[in-house]
């Protein structure tokens, strides 16, 4: 007998972090049902380093069905869903969720005893309403600073971030549904990547102040552009999805209303 047999998980999530979490407790044995957008999927359907490879890492051990959440019949679907649910896992940016009728609030009322989990970038304070990526958390916490060279903080080449926030998240959710069948009618949870992902180099950029290993860059999504440099001589974080040619204007027209950049970026840098 599997360690989580008879627990049902409705993974609302997507990319990394969400559908990882949902995986190892598929890993463990629960019944992890998938929800994914008609006609397009997650979007780790189409990650450039390999569609197959990426979703199904991602994505093993569970049952997918198609729910367009926008639409009322998409949540009435969702609601039925969670009647038979242990685990509800969401990590949408901030006040989607709630739009989508799908929040703790809501889902507590159809399942008293559902255990909600909600990974985001930051929890309650100046924050809380930013969107976190992987590489985000990476600048902010100081592990980019200690993965590049002397002034050039580089993204790690693997979204350690996403992962080890879905490693947490498994974690949470363990430990709420133990306490739920002892003594507790329901559990939310809230899993911050910002504030959990500080502690595993914690301690060695305590010991240092050098940056601990090359880096690569060739290899991250987050380019060094020497040619942009702030008056204010500090680092900035460029991320681009998708065709470079699809966002070439509205590019140029972000760097261009950064005031504290200096002039003379042509459309060969970018």
């Amino acid at each position: 007998m599997s360690m989580l047999e008879g627990i049902r998980v409705l993974d609302l999530s997507r990319v990394i972090a969400g559908p990882y979490c949902a995986t190892l407790l598929g890993d463990l044995g629960a019944d992890v049902i998938k929800v994914e957008r008609p006609g397009e999927g997650d979007q780790s359907r189409g990650m450039p380093a390999g569609t197959s490879a990426n979703f199904h890492f991602l994505n093993r051990n569970k049952r997918s069905i198609a729910i367009d959440l926008k639409r009322l019949e998409g949540q009435a679907i969702v609601h039925r869903l969670v009647r038979d649910a242990d685990v509800v896992l969401e990590n949408f940016g901030p006040g989607t969720i709630e739009r989508l009728k799908c929040s703790w609030e809501d889902l507590r009322q159809i399942n008293p005893r559902l255990v909600y989990l909600s990974m985001k970038g930051f929890l309650k304070g100046p924050y809380e309403n930013r969107g976190a990526l992987d590489e985000v958390v990476q600048m902010q916490s100081g592990l980019a600073y200690m993965t590049g060279p002397p002034g050039r903080p580089l993204r790690a080449g693997a979204p350690v971030i996403d992962i080890l926030g879905g490693v947490f998240g498994v974690v949470a959710a363990l430990a709420a549904l133990r306490e739920r069948d002892g003594k507790i009618p329901h559990q939310r949870l809230h899993r911050s990547f910002g504030r959990s992902h500080r502690d595993p180099w914690k301690q060695s950029a305590g010991a240092t102040s050098r940056p601990i290993g090359d880096g690569d860059d060739s290899s991250t999504f987050t380019h060094h552009l020497p040619r942009f440099s702030r008056t204010d001589d500090k680092s900035f974080n460029l991320r681009i999805e998708g065709g470079v040619h699809l966002f070439q204007g509205d590019i140029r027209r972000r760097i261009e209303e950064m005031d504290s950049f200096r002039s003379g970026v042509t459309d060969k840098d970018i």
